[in-house]
């Protein structure tokens, strides 16, 4: 585990309760009280109050104008602590609350510069995080040597770019485990393991070694009865050069899956993301096929007897561009995404022109592995330009003697998702559909690999969205579990976790908490209603005000409502929605919702956590349609 724990959390009842050690926090005395600027490299900045609707917290905020020369990657500006003297001895946790004004994807980075009694200094950074207009908590994990706490200055570093910031809440203590929240209603591997007894349906979440440790591995187990341990498992990390191997990630995994009585997926495929040896572009087609081979054979023959734990495995993956369906391959340089195995060449044999590696992959695969499930895994849309030649693959495969057993999509989708369509102008869930049909009728396993829903642009912070993308899919894949296996995985646990962090797009905050889409995932297991049984679960035939659930409830709760499609060409049309809550005497106690929203199942979460205990009444209008159900808040 690295000694500096970076995380992006919330604030809990523990952190609050400690000692903080940074004067003027919340800078309620002026943001001036106990804090200055520091600029270098060129860069300017200006300091001032926030009063107005930036503000994070309290009364006023710290903001922070940047100015930076052009084209200069060096200037930084940090807004800085006095020092801090008497420190505790351990570890510190220095958390503070951060927004942009109205730029995307700022950079941001929390550090401390220690000094010793001596004088001389030392400087302990987190990782650079990217700040939008949506707030964030940002936490750094510090155990300074103990010789350089004589004094303490904390650094908030806002610097490489014009832009503004607003700083709040900010807190250096001792750092206490923190609890992780525990979602309401049961746990989405026990609905799956008690409601899907046939193991038909397996739920997963990925994630990666360097969160062991952490809540996001806490939250794996606790939730998924299935692992895929992203890319610990590739070539690049396992076989970087010739003659050189790293197993110890890999083999990590193995005793903590068994041990939480789990299976793996191992994302283990022979495609992008490959060493950077193998995507030098000086590589012959004989250098290549022999570093796949020494790669695929060490593999399967060290982990073929582990198939009590590792069910499937990713043989070949993204060998397919997704928007124009040619075979995805090389590109210059090795710092690109890129597919270098193409370079071995193709069957011309056969119209399809497959390339030769995927072919040689699924013979080392089946010849050494065939204790474990082989599948293909491919990337991007539904494009039928890209699947059509995903099942040409799996046909030639078997024509040429080769065992397959199902087929991945990673689902890397936006939210919203579910109203759009692919290049046939099919809807995106009834291609979805269409696809796991044909995948069962082929006796293929179907796996939704790597599921996220991105919020990006003006959907940051829609969760309700989201949630409604997240239980769409979800409704699908569980519609299909009949006709044979179907599998779902999430890509990353956490929305601080991997490179994808500043689209939000999993099911749980940072702080471990569970978002309205998990609850909407929850609920569609609990149901287990598919869309043949239900079809307006997906596509609404009528307005639907749902209770809220849980209810009773403390001190949030989740509210859903469908809103119909219509025929003809305006089937999508917006209605203008009020999602309101009253108290027992009909006081407007919130307004939850107030603006134009397309067809589909939405999903609100009411945060009661400063009105007391009673009696609430929610009222959805959309168009001519109202209704209004009870709600009870018990604390």
């Amino acid at each position: 585990m690295k000694k500096f724990l970076f995380l992006l959390i919330l604030f809990t009842g523990t952190l609050i309760a400690q000692t903080n050690y940074v004067p003027n926090p919340g800078f309620e005395d002026s943001v001036n009280v106990g804090w200055w600027l520091n600029a270098w490299g060129g860069a300017a900045a200006e300091l001032f109050n926030e009063t107005g609707d930036y503000v994070i917290s309290g009364d006023i905020s710290a903001r922070v104008a940047v100015t930076t020369p052009a084209q200069d990657e060096i200037a930084k500006v940090s807004l800085m602590t006095r020092g801090i003297t008497n420190l505790p001895e351990g570890e510190l946790q220095l958390t503070v609350s951060a927004r942009t004004v109205s730029q995307m994807y700022l950079p941001f980075k929390l550090s401390l510069k220690c000094q010793s009694a001596d004088g001389s200094r030392r400087w302990y950074g987190g990782e650079e995080v990217y700040l939008t207009t949506a707030p964030q908590t940002v936490t750094f994990i510090v155990n300074p040597d103990e010789n350089y706490r004589d004094s303490v200055w904390v650094r908030l570093s806002c610097g490489k770019k014009t832009g503004e910031y607003i700083f709040d809440d900010v807190l250096l203590t001792t750092s206490e485990p923190d609890t992780i929240p525990i979602p309401d209603g049961r746990r989405l591997r026990e609905i799956v393991e008690s409601d899907f007894p046939n193991e038909n349906f397996y739920v997963g979440g990925a994630t990666q070694s360097n969160y062991w440790g952490t809540p996001s591995e806490e939250i794996l187990y606790r939730e998924f009865n299935y692992t895929t341990p992203a890319n610990d498992f590739k070539q690049t990390y396992i076989h970087p050069e010739p003659g050189v191997y790293n197993w110890d990630f890999a083999d990590g995994w193995l005793p903590r899956v068994r041990e939480h009585n789990q299976v793996m997926r191992m994302h283990s495929p022979i495609g992008p993301q490959c060493s950077n040896w193998a995507k030098d572009d000086a590589r012959t087609p004989e250098e290549l096929l022999q570093n796949l081979e020494e790669y695929v054979t060490a593999l399967c023959d060290r982990y073929n007897d582990d198939n009590d734990v590792i069910k499937w495995m990713d043989v070949v993956n993204e060998t397919i561009d997704a928007n124009t369906g040619e075979w995805f391959g090389p590109k210059p340089g090795t710092d690109s995404w890129e597919n270098p195995w193409t370079i071995i060449g193709f069957d011309t044999t056969v119209a399809l022109r497959p390339p030769l590696y995927i072919k040689r992959a699924f013979e080392l695969a089946n010849q050494h592995a065939p204790n474990i499930k082989q599948i293909i895994n491919q990337h991007g849309g539904m494009n039928d330009v890209a699947w059509d030649k995903v099942k040409a693959l799996v046909q030639y495969l078997r024509d040429n003697g080769l065992r397959v057993d199902g087929i991945g999509y990673q689902g890397h989708v936006r939210a919203g998702w579910e109203f759009e369509s692919n290049d046939s102008g099919v809807n995106n869930l009834v291609a979805l559909g269409d696809l796991i049909d044909w995948a069962h009728e082929n006796n293929l396993e179907f796996h939704m690999t790597e599921n996220n829903v991105f919020l990006q642009g003006a959907d940051i912070g829609n969760w309700q969205k989201q949630a409604a993308t997240f239980r769409a899919i979800t409704e699908v894949l569980l519609s299909k579990t009949e006709s044979g296996i179907v599998t779902w995985n999430v890509w990353m646990i956490r929305d601080c976790d991997g490179n994808a962090a500043p689209k939000t797009p999993v099911l749980f905050r940072c702080d471990g908490s569970a978002k309205p889409a998990y609850y909407a995932v929850q609920e569609v297991l609990e149901n287990t209603v598919g869309i043949d049984e239900e079809s307006e679960k997906i596509n609404p035939d009528k307005f639907i005000l749902s209770q809220n659930y849980p209810n009773p409830f403390n001190p949030a709760t989740t509210i859903s409502y469908s809103l119909p499609a219509t025929n003809g060409a305006d089937a999508y049309r917006q209605v203008t929605v009020s999602l309101q809550v009253f108290n027992s005497l009909g006081e407007k106690i919130a307004t939850l919702v107030n603006q134009a929203q397309a067809p589909g199942n939405y999903f609100v979460e009411f945060d009661a956590r400063n009105l007391p205990s009673g009696v609430y009444f929610y009222t959805l209008r959309a168009g001519s349609f109202i209704s209004t159900k009870k709600m009870i808040l018990l604390k």
